[in-house]
């Protein structure tokens, strides 16, 4: 399964037969990146990575590896930042509605004030932008994001 979602696998330490392993060729077979950390050659934890880079896996030793790898690269925090903020009166008043909670879209009608129209349109832009979320039956909930997102060339 792990090796059927992901856009690679990196091996930090396996044993010369180990579940890693198994995970680690079928990522292969799936043609997509295997990395593995290269270990001390007197370990026994060490030899099924080091023999994945003998058979051709990447060696990792920085995360950077792996995002020039697979061709990744962070948001310019600035653009990031930029992107977070609401691009108009409307999508501030509705971000500043929806807190935790889910909300429907007649409380917002009725809190803000403003035309139906005008929050359907803001709702959506706000949904692209993956700023709100739809939870179905017209409720809505604010998105809070984790981490810096990256994006794939």
């Amino acid at each position: 399964i792990i090796a059927g979602l992901a856009m690679g696998v990196i091996v930090i330490e396996a044993a010369e037969r180990s579940g890693a392993l198994i995970t680690a060729d079928f990522t292969a077979d799936q043609g997509k990146d295997v990395f593995a950390v290269p270990g001390d050659i007197n370990r026994k934890t060490s030899r099924g990575t080091n023999r994945l880079i003998q058979d051709g896996a990447h060696p990792l030793l920085a995360a950077v590896d792996v995002m020039e790898i697979l061709n990744l690269r962070p948001f310019d925090v600035g653009s990031y930042e930029q992107a977070d903020m609401p691009e108009d009166e409307v999508q501030a008043v509705l971000l500043k509605l929806l807190g935790e909670a889910p909300a429907h879209i007649d409380v917002l009608y009725q809190k803000s004030g403003l035309p139906i129209h005008e929050i359907q349109a803001a709702l959506s832009m706000l949904e692209l932008r993956g700023m709100i979320k739809p939870l179905g039956g017209m409720q809505f909930m604010r998105m809070r994001e984790a981490g810096i997102p990256y994006h794939v060339d």
